[in-house]
């Protein structure tokens, strides 16, 4: 598209006025300056030419020339003529007229002929800083080598002793661990001990206390057996104004007790009186005695045996068809022997006593007891007469109980005092 386009400005370094007609321009001129209003955005080498272009218009205007520095500062590509009449915009925008254009493009050479030279003398500089560098860096690199090599080296030592060190503490430390395995076993021993200690004597304690209240108990079951007469339990002997009985055996014949009764009651007599003369031997320091007659304790068939005479007398009939005659008469002969043994142990409870004599001073003969005749008469209605001496022979026990038991209360509560 072509147009007669008329525009004029004031060139910026010689201030004359150019008129522009585009009919006088040649035709590539035109077709530049309609490119150039077409394409507005500059591209490098545009922006390379501006810059180059200001530098130059700074050293032809002023008087004081751009220094070393500046120079070394601008970044110039070499551009001919005919690159900077393509871009004819610069005239058109920087208001600029062809021959200071002109004169410009020409300092511009020579300056970038300049900037060249000086160029080459920096790349010069630059190979021989370059070399420089390079020898430097190679000392460097020999000097940081050789530092390095002093550094692993250094790090070598501290690592070595740093691995000694921690052998050496692992050592205490297993070495103290060994010794704190050693104090924990000690320990556990010692309490161990202490515990079976605190056990013993928690048994120990226990023990003693269990003992001690045995012990308390004993003594209190002594000190009631003291109190009491465990003989007339073991042996109740009951007396009334005509007859006595012991463990319910009344020891009468007439009204009314039979055979059975009365051998059943001779058997608790005869026990009763074996046992004594075992108390009495005891207290009287008897260790032997060649006794003419020994009692044999069966209950209801006990007997006596006369060793001099080799004979049993027995205080029971085996034969049930005897009549009672006949069993009186049997029974009078073991009852007349049961009193030569209860006039020995009279003696000996006498001795024990302190020779005092018997109760009511009941005489005892072969055959009677204060002149109440052993013998049983059945022919008699009321046979009283052995009925009281049946009762002088439970009255004569019941006092021997009581002399014993007397005596061994008074020797148990000497011992008891000693323990107490």
């Amino acid at each position: 598209m072509q147009e007669n386009i008329d525009f004029s400005f004031v060139c910026k370094y010689c201030n004359k006025l150019y008129e522009i007609s585009l009919s006088d321009l040649d035709r590539e001129i035109i077709d530049l300056i309609l490119k150039v209003k077409l394409n507005q955005s500059k591209n490098l080498a545009k922006s390379v030419i501006n810059n180059n272009l200001s530098t130059s218009q700074s050293t032809i205007f002023s008087e004081n020339p751009q220094s070393m520095d500046d120079m070394n500062a601008i970044k110039v590509d070499r551009i001919s003529v005919s690159d900077i009449i393509t871009n004819i915009d610069i005239i058109i925008n920087n208001k600029t007229c062809h021959l200071c254009y002109k004169k410009l493009s020409k300092l511009n050479e020579e300056e970038i002929n300049n900037i060249n030279a000086e160029i080459k003398k920096i790349e010069k500089m630059k190979k021989i800083l370059t070399k420089e560098i390079e020898s430097n860096k190679d000392e460097i690199r020999d000097e940081e080598k050789e530092e390095k090599k002093e550094d692993a080296k250094a790090q070598e030592e501290a690592s070595k002793r740093l691995i000694e060190d921690n052998i050496k503490l692992q050592k205490e430390f297993d070495k103290n661990i060994e010794i704190l395995k050693n104090i924990n076993e000690e320990e556990k021993k010692i309490l161990d001990e202490v515990n079976k200690l605190n056990l013993d004597t928690l048994h120990t304690s226990e023990n003693y206390e269990i003992e001690k209240s045995i012990q308390q108990k004993n003594q209190f079951e002594q000190i009631c057996l003291l109190n009491s007469n465990i003989l007339e339990f073991l042996f109740d002997i009951q007396i009334n104004d005509k007859y006595g009985a012991i463990n319910g055996c009344k020891m009468q014949f007439k009204n009314y007790s039979s055979f059975p009764d009365i051998y059943a009651g001779w058997g608790h007599i005869l026990y009763l009186t074996k046992f004594l003369i075992i108390k009495a031997k005891k207290h009287l320091n008897i260790l032997d005695e060649n006794n003419i007659f020994k009692i044999y304790n069966t209950g209801d068939y006990s007997y006596i045996y006369n060793s001099q005479e080799n004979q049993k007398y027995y205080f029971f009939e085996k034969d049930n068809s005897l009549n009672d005659n006949l069993k009186a008469t049997k029974l009078n002969k073991s009852m007349i022997q049961y009193l030569q043994i209860l006039k020995d142990l009279n003696d000996k409870i006498t001795k024990i006593n302190g020779n005092a004599l018997g109760i009511n001073n009941f005489i005892i003969k072969q055959k009677s007891i204060n002149n109440y005749p052993i013998e049983l008469n059945i022919y008699y209605q009321d046979d009283l007469n052995w009925a009281l001496c049946m009762k002088s022979i439970l009255i004569l026990l019941k006092h021997y109980i009581n002399i014993i038991v007397i005596k061994e209360n008074e020797e148990m509560r000497k011992i008891l005092e000693n323990k107490i």
